[in-house]
C-alpha cells in the first residue's frame, strides 16, 4: 500500500504517510488515527453523528477518486472514528468539546489501485454486482472500479443510521436523516453509470452538516510538524541523535511545504452536478426498503 500512500498524499480523513527513511530498517511515519472502528462502535449513531461521519468518509473518498484511486474495500472495519469521551490523551490536545464526533478516518488500503490497474480484490460483503462479477473473472473493471466505492459508502450510511448489518433505510427522523437515506439509495442504485462522484455527495451533505461546530481533531501538517519536534527532542534527550536529527528534520520539511491538511477541497468547486434524479422526492420519504441494498 506504500505506493498509494504516497500518492495520496495528506488529507484529513485519510491516514496518510508522514515520511518514510532507512535506517538499517524501514520505517515509516503515518497520520494518527483514532483506536475504534466503526464496527467497535455502538450503532445506530445520532443523525448528526452519522452525518457528520458520512460527509467525512465521502471526502476521504473524493480526495481518492481526484487521484485515480480507488478504495475497493471500505467497510466499518477500514473507517476509524473518534467520538468525544473515548479520545487517547494525545488527541484531547486538539479536540473541540462541542463535537461529538472529533475525528474519521479511512485505514487499510491493501485492496487500493490505480485506476486502470489489476483488481486486487473487495470484501465480498460491501461489494456492488459489478465487483462480484470481477470476484468472478466475468465482470468489466472499467464500470466497477468507478462505481464501487459509491456502494460501499452507500451501505456504510445505512448501517450508521440504522444499525450494524442493516443494509436500507426503514424509518428516518429529520433533515438530515432524509438527506442521507436519498444519497445512499442514489448510490446502492442498479445503474452503476448513475451512483454520483462522491465529491458531489459531500458537497451536498456539507450544505446540511455543521462542519465548522463539529470540526474535526485531525491533525494537521501543522500539528504533525509539532509532533516530530517533540519526538526529536525526546529521542536527542535520551542520546538517539541520528532518529532525533530525522525527526527535526521532518518537522522542517512539513513547515516549509506550508500544505494544510484542510485545503485539498478544489474538487467540490469543480465538480459538475450530475441531473437530480427525477424521483428524488420519493427518495426521501418513508418508503418501503430497497431490496437491492440488503446484503443475504
Amino acid at each position: 500500500a506504500l505506493p498509494i500512500l504516497l500518492k495520496l498524499g495528506l488529507h484529513p480523513n485519510i491516514a496518510g504517510l508522514l515520511d518514510a527513511w532507512s535506517e538499517d530498517e524501514f520505517y515509516i511515519v503515518v497520520d494518527a488515527t483514532p483506536a475504534r472502528t466503526m464496527k467497535s462502535l455502538d450503532l445506530p449513531l445520532g443523525a448528526k453523528d452519522a452525518a457528520i461521519v458520512a460527509l467525512h468518509v465521502a471526502r476521504g473518498l473524493a480526495h481518492c477518486h481526484a487521484r485515480r484511486v480507488t478504495v475497493w474495500d471500505v467497510r466499518p472495519n477500514t473507517i476509524t472514528i473518534d467520538m468525544e469521551g473515548t479520545a487517547d490523551c494525545f488527541f484531547d490536545l486538539f479536540c473541540e468539546a462541542e463535537a461529538t464526533v472529533q475525528a474519521v478516518k479511512l485505514v487499510e488500503f491493501g485492496f487500493a489501485t490505480v485506476r486502470g490497474s489489476s483488481f486486487r480484490g473487495c470484501t465480498r460483503s460491501y461489494a456492488s454486482p459489478e465487483t462480484r462479477k470481477l470476484i468472478a473473472d466475468i465482470g468489466d473493471l472499467a464500470i466497477a472500479e468507478t462505481s464501487q466505492d459509491q456502494y460501499a459508502w452507500g451501505l456504510v450510511v445505512a448501517e450508521l443510521f440504522q444499525g450494524h448489518g442493516k443494509r436500507h433505510f426503514v424509518d428516518s427522523k429529520g433533515e438530515l436523516a432524509d438527506l442521507c437515506r436519498a444519497l445512499s439509495r442514489e448510490c446502492v442504485g442498479d445503474n452503476p453509470k448513475r451512483r454520483p462522484p462522491m465529491a458531489w455527495v459531500a458537497n451536498r451533505l456539507e450544505r446540511f452538516v455543521d462542519v465548522h461546530r463539529a470540526a474535526s481533531r485531525d491533525l494537521d501538517v501543522r500539528d504533525a510538524a509539532r509532533l516530530h519536534d517533540t519526538l526529536g527532542a525526546a529521542c536527542h534527550h535520551v542520546g538517539a541523535v541520528h532518529l532525533a536529527e530525522q525527526h527535526l528534520s521532518a518537522a522542517a520539511r512539513l513547515r516549509a511545504n506550508k500544505i494544510l491538511a484542510d485545503e485539498p477541497h478544489d474538487w467540490v468547486a469543480s465538480t459538475t452536478e450530475p441531473e437530480e434524479p427525477e424521483e428524488e422526492e420519493d427518495l426521501a420519504s418513508t418508503d418501503e426498503p430497497d431490496e437491492r441494498s440488503e446484503e443475504h
